[in-house]
Protein backbone atom coordinates (compact mmCIF):
# COMPACT_ATOMS: atom_id res chain seq x y z
CA UNK A 1 0.00 0.00 0.00
CA UNK A 2 2.85 2.37 0.84
CA UNK A 3 4.39 1.77 -2.59
CA UNK A 4 1.02 2.43 -4.22
CA UNK A 5 0.65 5.66 -2.26
CA UNK A 6 4.15 6.81 -3.11
CA UNK A 7 3.52 6.22 -6.78
CA UNK A 8 0.23 8.07 -6.70
CA UNK A 9 1.63 11.07 -4.84
CA UNK A 10 4.65 11.26 -7.10
CA UNK A 11 2.36 11.29 -10.13
CA UNK A 12 0.08 13.95 -8.66
CA UNK A 13 3.01 16.14 -7.66
CA UNK A 14 4.69 15.95 -11.06
CA UNK A 15 4.07 19.60 -11.85
CA UNK A 16 5.13 20.64 -8.30
CA UNK A 17 2.58 23.43 -8.26
CA UNK A 18 2.60 25.95 -5.44
CA UNK A 19 -1.00 26.95 -4.87
CA UNK A 20 -1.63 29.75 -2.39
CA UNK A 21 -5.37 30.25 -2.81
CA UNK A 22 -7.81 27.59 -1.74
CA UNK A 23 -11.48 26.98 -2.44
CA UNK A 24 -12.38 25.55 0.94
CA UNK A 25 -16.03 26.14 1.77
CA UNK A 26 -16.90 27.74 5.09
CA UNK A 27 -20.38 26.67 6.14
CA UNK A 28 -21.10 29.99 7.91
CA UNK A 29 -22.23 31.83 4.71
CA UNK A 30 -24.60 28.97 3.87
CA UNK A 31 -26.12 29.04 7.33
CA UNK A 32 -26.56 32.82 7.03
CA UNK A 33 -28.21 32.43 3.61
CA UNK A 34 -30.53 29.76 4.99
CA UNK A 35 -31.59 32.21 7.70
CA UNK A 36 -32.16 34.93 5.12
CA UNK A 37 -34.38 32.65 3.04
CA UNK A 38 -36.33 31.63 6.13
CA UNK A 39 -37.01 35.31 6.86
CA UNK A 40 -38.13 35.88 3.25
CA UNK A 41 -40.51 32.92 3.49
CA UNK A 42 -41.90 34.25 6.78
CA UNK A 43 -42.44 37.67 5.23
CA UNK A 44 -44.09 36.73 1.94
CA UNK A 45 -44.75 33.00 2.07
CA UNK A 46 -43.51 30.05 0.03
CA UNK A 47 -44.56 29.62 -3.57
CA UNK A 48 -47.21 26.94 -4.02
CA UNK A 49 -46.19 24.64 -6.85
CA UNK A 50 -48.53 24.38 -9.83
CA UNK A 51 -48.42 23.19 -13.40
CA UNK A 52 -51.31 25.44 -14.49
CA UNK A 53 -49.89 28.38 -16.46
CA UNK A 54 -52.76 30.72 -15.60
CA UNK A 55 -52.37 30.06 -11.89
CA UNK A 56 -49.09 31.98 -12.02
CA UNK A 57 -51.21 35.10 -11.58
CA UNK A 58 -52.53 33.87 -8.27
CA UNK A 59 -49.36 32.75 -6.57
CA UNK A 60 -46.70 34.64 -4.70
CA UNK A 61 -44.03 33.87 -2.14
CA UNK A 62 -40.43 32.81 -2.55
CA UNK A 63 -40.51 30.98 -5.87
CA UNK A 64 -36.91 30.45 -6.92
CA UNK A 65 -33.55 30.41 -5.14
CA UNK A 66 -30.01 29.49 -6.12
CA UNK A 67 -26.39 30.01 -5.12
CA UNK A 68 -24.46 31.92 -7.78
CA UNK A 69 -20.84 33.06 -7.77
CA UNK A 70 -21.50 36.38 -9.50
CA UNK A 71 -18.00 37.86 -9.21
CA UNK A 72 -16.01 34.67 -9.70
CA UNK A 73 -14.13 34.84 -6.40
CA UNK A 74 -15.13 31.34 -5.29
CA UNK A 75 -17.66 32.59 -2.72
CA UNK A 76 -21.25 32.13 -3.83
CA UNK A 77 -23.98 34.71 -3.38
CA UNK A 78 -27.64 33.97 -2.66
CA UNK A 79 -30.06 34.84 -5.48
CA UNK A 80 -33.80 34.45 -5.09
CA UNK A 81 -37.08 35.65 -6.63
CA UNK A 82 -40.35 36.24 -4.82
CA UNK A 83 -43.85 37.54 -5.47
CA UNK A 84 -45.74 40.09 -3.36
CA UNK A 85 -49.36 41.26 -3.83
CA UNK A 86 -49.60 43.96 -6.47
CA UNK A 87 -53.29 44.39 -7.28
CA UNK A 88 -56.62 42.64 -7.32
CA UNK A 89 -58.54 41.56 -10.40
CA UNK A 90 -61.69 39.59 -11.07
CA UNK A 91 -59.40 36.53 -11.23
CA UNK A 92 -57.91 37.23 -7.81
CA UNK A 93 -54.62 38.64 -6.56
CA UNK A 94 -51.94 39.57 -9.07
CA UNK A 95 -48.42 39.38 -7.72
CA UNK A 96 -45.44 41.54 -8.58
CA UNK A 97 -42.18 39.63 -8.70
CA UNK A 98 -38.87 40.93 -7.43
CA UNK A 99 -35.36 39.53 -7.15
CA UNK A 100 -32.80 39.85 -4.38
CA UNK A 101 -29.09 39.07 -4.14
CA UNK A 102 -27.28 38.66 -0.84
CA UNK A 103 -23.55 38.39 -0.22
CA UNK A 104 -21.62 37.40 2.87
CA UNK A 105 -19.19 39.76 4.58
CA UNK A 106 -17.70 40.08 8.06
CA UNK A 107 -19.66 37.19 9.47
CA UNK A 108 -23.11 38.12 8.23
CA UNK A 109 -25.29 38.23 5.12
CA UNK A 110 -25.53 41.61 3.34
CA UNK A 111 -28.16 42.56 0.77
CA UNK A 112 -26.59 43.64 -2.51
CA UNK A 113 -29.75 44.42 -4.49
CA UNK A 114 -33.52 44.11 -4.28
CA UNK A 115 -35.48 45.21 -7.34
CA UNK A 116 -38.46 44.36 -9.57
CA UNK A 117 -37.61 41.86 -12.28
CA UNK A 118 -39.04 44.39 -14.73
CA UNK A 119 -39.52 48.14 -14.43
CA UNK A 120 -42.61 48.03 -16.65
CA UNK A 121 -44.40 44.85 -15.62
CA UNK A 122 -43.38 42.27 -13.06
CA UNK A 123 -46.27 39.83 -12.98
CA UNK A 124 -45.18 36.22 -12.98
CA UNK A 125 -46.43 35.29 -16.43
CA UNK A 126 -44.22 37.98 -18.02
CA UNK A 127 -41.01 37.07 -16.21
CA UNK A 128 -37.80 36.24 -18.01
CA UNK A 129 -34.62 36.48 -16.01
CA UNK A 130 -31.36 34.87 -17.06
CA UNK A 131 -28.10 33.89 -15.40
CA UNK A 132 -25.30 34.44 -17.92
CA UNK A 133 -21.85 33.03 -17.00
CA UNK A 134 -18.97 34.83 -18.72
CA UNK A 135 -15.62 33.44 -19.84
CA UNK A 136 -13.67 35.67 -17.41
CA UNK A 137 -15.39 34.32 -14.28
CA UNK A 138 -18.24 36.74 -13.70
CA UNK A 139 -21.89 35.78 -14.02
CA UNK A 140 -24.28 38.44 -15.28
CA UNK A 141 -27.92 38.64 -14.24
CA UNK A 142 -30.01 39.64 -17.24
CA UNK A 143 -33.40 41.27 -16.77
CA UNK A 144 -35.72 42.12 -19.63
CA UNK A 145 -38.20 44.96 -20.15
CA UNK A 146 -40.59 45.42 -23.04
CA UNK A 147 -42.79 48.50 -23.32
CA UNK A 148 -46.14 48.79 -25.04
CA UNK A 149 -44.31 50.31 -28.03
CA UNK A 150 -42.22 47.14 -28.36
CA UNK A 151 -39.07 48.82 -27.13
CA UNK A 152 -36.94 46.12 -25.53
CA UNK A 153 -34.30 46.71 -22.87
CA UNK A 154 -31.83 44.05 -21.77
CA UNK A 155 -29.96 44.88 -18.58
CA UNK A 156 -26.87 42.89 -17.53
CA UNK A 157 -25.76 43.35 -13.92
CA UNK A 158 -23.38 41.65 -11.50
CA UNK A 159 -21.52 41.96 -8.21
CA UNK A 160 -18.34 43.89 -9.04
CA UNK A 161 -15.84 45.87 -6.95
CA UNK A 162 -17.86 45.33 -3.79
CA UNK A 163 -21.16 46.66 -5.18
CA UNK A 164 -24.01 45.48 -7.39
CA UNK A 165 -23.84 47.35 -10.68
CA UNK A 166 -25.24 47.36 -14.19
CA UNK A 167 -22.50 46.37 -16.62
CA UNK A 168 -24.34 46.79 -19.91
CA UNK A 169 -27.72 48.08 -20.99
CA UNK A 170 -28.85 47.04 -24.47
CA UNK A 171 -31.92 48.64 -25.97
CA UNK A 172 -33.74 48.17 -29.25
CA UNK A 173 -36.62 50.38 -30.37
CA UNK A 174 -38.12 52.20 -33.37
CA UNK A 175 -39.72 55.39 -34.55
CA UNK A 176 -41.63 56.64 -37.58
CA UNK A 177 -39.91 58.95 -40.06
CA UNK A 178 -41.39 59.97 -43.40
CA UNK A 179 -43.98 57.21 -43.09
CA UNK A 180 -41.26 54.61 -42.61
CA UNK A 181 -40.33 52.60 -39.55
CA UNK A 182 -36.74 53.23 -38.44
CA UNK A 183 -35.18 50.77 -35.99
CA UNK A 184 -32.34 51.80 -33.72
CA UNK A 185 -30.10 50.10 -31.17
CA UNK A 186 -28.24 51.40 -28.14
CA UNK A 187 -25.51 50.33 -25.72
CA UNK A 188 -25.59 52.27 -22.44
CA UNK A 189 -27.48 55.07 -24.16
CA UNK A 190 -25.14 55.33 -27.16
CA UNK A 191 -26.35 54.37 -30.64
CA UNK A 192 -24.73 51.27 -32.13
CA UNK A 193 -25.29 49.19 -35.24
CA UNK A 194 -27.75 46.32 -35.30
CA UNK A 195 -24.91 43.92 -36.02
CA UNK A 196 -22.96 45.03 -32.95
CA UNK A 197 -26.14 44.82 -30.86
CA UNK A 198 -26.73 41.24 -31.96
CA UNK A 199 -23.08 40.37 -31.39
CA UNK A 200 -23.10 41.71 -27.82
CA UNK A 201 -26.37 39.98 -26.97
CA UNK A 202 -25.10 36.66 -28.33
CA UNK A 203 -21.81 37.06 -26.47
CA UNK A 204 -23.42 37.80 -23.11
CA UNK A 205 -26.01 35.05 -23.50
CA UNK A 206 -23.93 32.24 -25.00
CA UNK A 207 -24.15 30.24 -21.75
CA UNK A 208 -27.40 31.74 -20.49
CA UNK A 209 -29.72 29.89 -18.12
CA UNK A 210 -33.21 31.36 -18.53
CA UNK A 211 -35.49 31.42 -15.50
CA UNK A 212 -39.23 31.56 -16.16
CA UNK A 213 -42.33 30.72 -14.07
CA UNK A 214 -41.96 27.14 -15.28
CA UNK A 215 -38.85 26.97 -13.04
CA UNK A 216 -40.68 28.23 -9.95
CA UNK A 217 -40.95 25.71 -7.11
CA UNK A 218 -41.56 26.30 -3.45
CA UNK A 219 -40.52 22.71 -2.77
CA UNK A 220 -37.15 23.32 -4.44
CA UNK A 221 -36.66 26.46 -2.34
CA UNK A 222 -37.36 24.50 0.83
CA UNK A 223 -34.89 21.79 -0.21
CA UNK A 224 -32.19 24.42 -0.76
CA UNK A 225 -32.87 25.93 2.67
CA UNK A 226 -32.48 22.53 4.30
CA UNK A 227 -29.21 21.88 2.46
CA UNK A 228 -27.87 25.26 3.54
CA UNK A 229 -28.93 24.71 7.14
CA UNK A 230 -27.11 21.36 7.31
CA UNK A 231 -23.99 22.44 5.40
CA UNK A 232 -20.64 21.47 6.89
CA UNK A 233 -17.33 23.25 6.48
CA UNK A 234 -15.35 21.70 3.63
CA UNK A 235 -11.58 21.55 3.46
CA UNK A 236 -9.22 21.48 0.50
CA UNK A 237 -6.63 18.71 0.40
CA UNK A 238 -3.25 19.34 -1.27
CA UNK A 239 -0.58 16.72 -1.95
CA UNK A 240 2.87 18.16 -2.52
CA UNK A 241 1.18 21.42 -3.52
CA UNK A 242 -1.37 19.92 -5.90
CA UNK A 243 -5.09 19.75 -5.02
CA UNK A 244 -6.92 16.46 -4.80
CA UNK A 245 -10.51 16.33 -6.07
CA UNK A 246 -13.16 14.15 -4.44
CA UNK A 247 -16.75 13.56 -5.55
CA UNK A 248 -17.71 13.77 -1.86
CA UNK A 249 -15.97 16.84 -0.37
CA UNK A 250 -13.76 16.67 2.68
CA UNK A 251 -15.32 18.33 5.72
CA UNK A 252 -14.27 19.97 8.96
CA UNK A 253 -16.02 18.16 11.79
CA UNK A 254 -15.40 19.30 15.37
CA UNK A 255 -12.04 20.80 14.35
CA UNK A 256 -10.98 17.56 12.65
CA UNK A 257 -10.57 17.25 8.89
CA UNK A 258 -12.52 14.22 7.68
CA UNK A 259 -12.05 12.75 4.20
CA UNK A 260 -14.18 10.18 2.31
CA UNK A 261 -12.54 6.83 2.94
CA UNK A 262 -13.49 5.24 -0.38
CA UNK A 263 -12.24 8.21 -2.42
CA UNK A 264 -8.94 8.32 -0.54
CA UNK A 265 -8.40 4.57 -0.72
CA UNK A 266 -9.18 4.34 -4.43
CA UNK A 267 -7.01 7.41 -5.10
CA UNK A 268 -4.15 5.42 -3.56
CA UNK A 269 -4.82 2.57 -5.97
CA UNK A 270 -6.45 0.34 -3.38
CA UNK A 271 -9.67 -1.65 -3.29
CA UNK A 272 -12.16 -0.46 -0.68
CA UNK A 273 -14.71 -2.99 0.58
CA UNK A 274 -17.53 -2.55 3.07
CA UNK A 275 -18.16 -5.64 5.23
CA UNK A 276 -21.80 -5.39 6.16
CA UNK A 277 -21.68 -8.32 8.58
CA UNK A 278 -18.94 -6.84 10.78
CA UNK A 279 -19.60 -3.18 10.00
CA UNK A 280 -15.97 -2.65 9.03
CA UNK A 281 -14.17 -1.12 6.07
CA UNK A 282 -11.35 -3.07 4.44
CA UNK A 283 -8.70 -1.40 2.29
CA UNK A 284 -6.46 -3.75 0.33
CA UNK A 285 -3.34 -2.51 -1.41
CA UNK A 286 0.03 -3.83 -2.52
CA UNK A 287 1.69 -5.56 0.43
CA UNK A 288 -0.70 -4.21 3.02
CA UNK A 289 -4.22 -4.67 4.36
CA UNK A 290 -5.94 -2.09 6.55
CA UNK A 291 -9.17 -2.77 8.41
CA UNK A 292 -11.26 -0.03 10.00
CA UNK A 293 -13.46 -1.45 12.74
CA UNK A 294 -15.09 1.35 14.68
CA UNK A 295 -12.33 3.40 16.24
CA UNK A 296 -9.68 0.74 15.63
CA UNK A 297 -7.43 0.56 12.59
CA UNK A 298 -5.52 -2.66 11.96
CA UNK A 299 -2.55 -2.16 9.61
CA UNK A 300 -1.07 -5.59 9.00
CA UNK A 301 -0.28 -6.66 12.56
CA UNK A 302 -0.39 -3.24 14.22
CA UNK A 303 -3.51 -1.83 15.84
CA UNK A 304 -4.08 1.92 16.04
CA UNK A 305 -6.89 3.84 17.73
CA UNK A 306 -8.43 6.38 15.35
CA UNK A 307 -9.72 9.55 16.99
CA UNK A 308 -12.32 10.54 16.13
CA UNK A 309 -13.72 7.29 14.81
CA UNK A 310 -14.89 7.08 11.18
CA UNK A 311 -18.39 8.52 10.73
CA UNK A 312 -21.17 8.25 8.15
CA UNK A 313 -22.00 11.60 6.46
CA UNK A 314 -24.61 11.66 3.70
CA UNK A 315 -24.20 7.88 3.13
CA UNK A 316 -20.40 8.22 2.81
CA UNK A 317 -17.91 6.95 5.39
CA UNK A 318 -15.38 9.59 6.47
CA UNK A 319 -12.16 9.19 8.45
CA UNK A 320 -9.63 11.66 9.92
CA UNK A 321 -7.09 12.74 7.33
CA UNK A 322 -4.27 12.25 9.83
CA UNK A 323 -4.71 8.49 9.40
CA UNK A 324 -2.41 9.00 6.39
CA UNK A 325 0.43 9.58 8.86
CA UNK A 326 0.30 5.84 9.60
CA UNK A 327 1.50 5.35 6.01
CA UNK A 328 4.46 7.71 6.24
CA UNK A 329 2.83 10.93 5.05
CA UNK A 330 3.24 14.33 6.69
CA UNK A 331 -0.08 16.12 7.31
CA UNK A 332 -0.16 19.90 7.91
CA UNK A 333 -3.25 22.00 8.73
CA UNK A 334 -3.20 25.59 7.43
CA UNK A 335 -5.65 27.73 9.34
CA UNK A 336 -5.47 30.75 7.02
CA UNK A 337 -7.27 29.10 4.13
CA UNK A 338 -8.65 26.03 5.90
CA UNK A 339 -6.63 23.55 3.90
CA UNK A 340 -4.65 20.40 4.60
CA UNK A 341 -1.26 19.96 2.94
CA UNK A 342 0.09 16.44 2.67
CA UNK A 343 3.68 15.74 1.70
CA UNK A 344 5.20 12.38 1.04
Amino acid sequence: MIKKMAGLLACIAGAMLCICAASAKDAAPYHAFAGRLRVAVEECGLYEDTEDYWDYYDRGGVAYAALVDFNGDGQEELFYMYGIPRSESYEGTIYQYRYAVWGYENGSARQLVNAPVSSTDSIASMIRVSLCPQDFGYTYLETFDESEWLAATYSFSTYMDGVWKEVSNLRSSWYEQDYETVYYYQLNGETISEGYFRQLDAHYRKQAQDITPADFSGAAVERLIQRLETAEDTVDIYVNGTPLSFESPSVLLNDTTMVPIRAVGEAMGCDVVWDGETGSVIIVGEGLTAVFDGAELLVNDTVYTVTPAPVLIYDTTYLPVRVLEYFGASVEWRQMDKSVWITY
